[in-house]
């Protein structure tokens, strides 16, 4: 809701601020008091283009200043929480400068914005009838929202939103996958015949360590033979053995040291060398007798080495660096192995989803259809309460078809799958008998364009989220029953929404219950302009100069007194 517009040094206003009521405000004033210009300075915050000659003569800068409350629930909330644009207490003040070179800047909460920004907010939260530029009934890609919500399809609408969403996150797995896929394939030859080339060898973990080791020792088999063989024989085999000769210096040693027991330690140390070189031959034995000498495994290991040393240069120049890519090569062909069962299941899905899709975007266009012709009869009935007899309203809504559409319909014709399903909705409007129906953008601006917008606000309700409806020249063309009947509408649309309204009609300024009065002056060659919040007597002046142009005679204050009065009785009752 808009609850006040600060004008500074625009146009022909020096400052100015205008106060709102949360339900029907009415601007009054004779024409060129400067109701346009407030207009103007909203139309400015709302992202219209800025020029210096908005600029008040003799100022440096004009500024437009709007305080506004945004419920919890608002969709302009997204939009602030998008750009960075905190709310303090639901409260939003939206400001625009235009500077005297033409030059201007825009802030929300403090928070430097695009005039694309204050666009995109301001029309979630602002229409001004009377000026194409800001209707939001006007933008055909609110029509289909506006019929949703006028039969009850949100939630159906959102659903569907769901199911889409998820189908195209589905899409964007399958398209990673085919990617992936065709990566590996692409070297799926080069790399089965790497792998090939290492399984064919086939090394074992440490494989190359061990068979060094066991090429090392065959080699050197007649050396090993040879040595070990003079060792053992030199020690324990002849006339006079190493070993007994050993045996034969212990036994004195001890005889020795029963003489002399300080010679035990010798005797000992004597002992453990008998007994350590005793087992060094029976240990070297062993091994002679337990070695085995072949002259085909020599060969057959040494080949062996050589291949596998071959391999380990060519994949990785180390050995362990050979496995791991075979590892790698092993996973990489499996990974395409699991990808294609992984490909299948999400195709299954995609198919299930476009199914669910069709089913959820059929119910859609049954149902839009369905309300339809009750849609198009309550806004005539509307149009025609309004003083335009003969108007004729269309809701077409069209299918989106499309060759390669998502979706195929029991009559073999594809759609293309849109956000909002496969509907386009447009309103189209005959305002006269003859003439042609046209789609509701090109429809007259003016009066007859603020009635045909309040008609399908009053029919939409609480259809439409926006918060403040302005409407300007809605009473022209109109007087007598005819504004009655707009004042009443008027009336009954502000129980539900912020409005706003400029007239020059008493039987529409008497429903607000809010008055402003805008009044212009000279002084000392400077024309200037002002609000005043009307009540009581003034008021009553304010409607008797609405009804005869001048407020002195006591006939039509009376008069101006029984329409308030009248307008009291009505808002008592209701």
């Amino acid at each position: 809701m808009l609850h006040s517009l600060h004008v500074h040094e625009f146009a022909v206003i020096e400052d100015a601020e205008m106060l709102l009521a949360p339900s029907l405000t009415v601007l009054t004033g004779e024409t060129g008091a400067g109701k346009s210009v407030l207009i103007g300075a909203l139309q400015l915050l709302l992202g219209d283009r800025a020029s210096s000659d908005q600029v008040r003569s003799g100022a440096a800068r004009a500024s437009i200043e709007a305080t506004l409350s945004i419920p919890p629930d608002h969709p302009a909330r997204a939009i602030l929480d998008e750009r960075g644009i905190p709310l303090e207490e639901d409260m939003l003040i939206i400001r625009r400068e235009v500077g005297r070179e033409g030059r201007s800047r825009a802030f929300m909460n403090d928070t430097a914005v695009t005039v694309a920004v204050l666009r995109e907010v301001g029309q979630e939260l602002i229409d001004l009838h009377g000026q194409h530029e800001h209707q939001s009934l006007l933008r055909p890609s609110n029509h289909l929202l506006l019929l949703d919500a006028f039969a009850g399809l949100d939630s159906e609408r959102e659903r569907y939103a769901v199911l889409l969403g998820e189908f195209h996150a589905v899409q964007g797995q399958l398209d990673a996958l085919r990617r992936r896929e065709s990566e590996l394939e692409d070297r799926r030859e080069l790399h089965e015949f790497q792998l090939n080339e290492i399984d064919a060898v086939d090394p074992q973990e440490d494989e190359e360590e061990a068979l060094g080791r066991e090429v090392q020792i065959l080699d050197g088999a007649e050396k090993i033979m040879g040595d070990l063989s003079h060792f053992v024989s030199s020690l324990s085999v002849g006339d006079a053995p190493l070993v007994d000769q050993l045996q034969q210096h212990r036994e004195n040693l001890e005889a020795l040291s029963r003489i002399d027991d300080s010679l035990d330690d010798t005797t000992k140390l004597v002992e453990e060398a008998l007994l350590s070189l005793t087992e060094s031959i029976h240990t070297a034995q062993r091994y002679l007798d337990g070695f085995e000498y072949d002259q085909e495994r020599l060969a057959t290991a040494r080949d062996r080495l050589t291949a596998l040393i071959q391999l380990a240069k060519k994949y990785g120049g180390s050995y362990q660096a050979m496995l791991t890519r075979r590892e790698e090569l092993r996973d990489a062909l499996r990974e395409q192995s699991r990808q294609g069962e992984e490909t299948a299941a999400l195709n299954k899905r995609a198919g299930e989803l476009r199914d669910q899709i069709t089913e959820k975007a059929l119910i859609l266009h049954e149902q839009r259809m369905s309300v339809v012709e009750d849609l198009q009869k309550k806004v005539e009935a509307e149009l025609e309460h309004l003083a335009m007899p003969g108007a004729l309203f269309e809701i077409a809504v069209e299918l989106r078809e499309d060759r390669e559409g998502l979706i195929e319909l029991p009559d073999s014709i594809h759609c293309e799958a849109g956000p909002n399903g496969i509907d386009r909705v447009e309103f189209r409007l005959r305002t006269n008998p003859g003439s042609s129906v046209l789609p509701l953008q090109k429809v007259a601006s003016g009066g007859e364009m603020s009635r045909i917008m309040l008609a399908l606000k009053s029919v939409f309700g609480k259809a439409s989220h926006i918060l403040t409806l302005v409407f300007d020249e809605i009473d022209s063309g109109i007087g007598g029953a005819t504004a009655n009947r707009v004042g009443d509408r008027l009336e009954r649309l502000a129980a539900e929404r912020q409005v706003v309204v400029i007239t020059h009609l008493p039987q529409i300024a008497r429903r607000g219950g809010h008055h402003l009065l805008v009044e212009k002056s000279v002084e000392q060659g400077v024309t200037r302009a002002r609000i005043h919040h009307l009540e009581g007597e003034e008021r009553t002046r304010a409607l008797a100069v609405l009804m005869s142009g001048e407020a002195e005679s006591e006939t039509v204050l009376e008069h101006a007194r029984k329409l308030l009065r009248d307008s009291e009785r009505v808002d008592n009752s209701s």
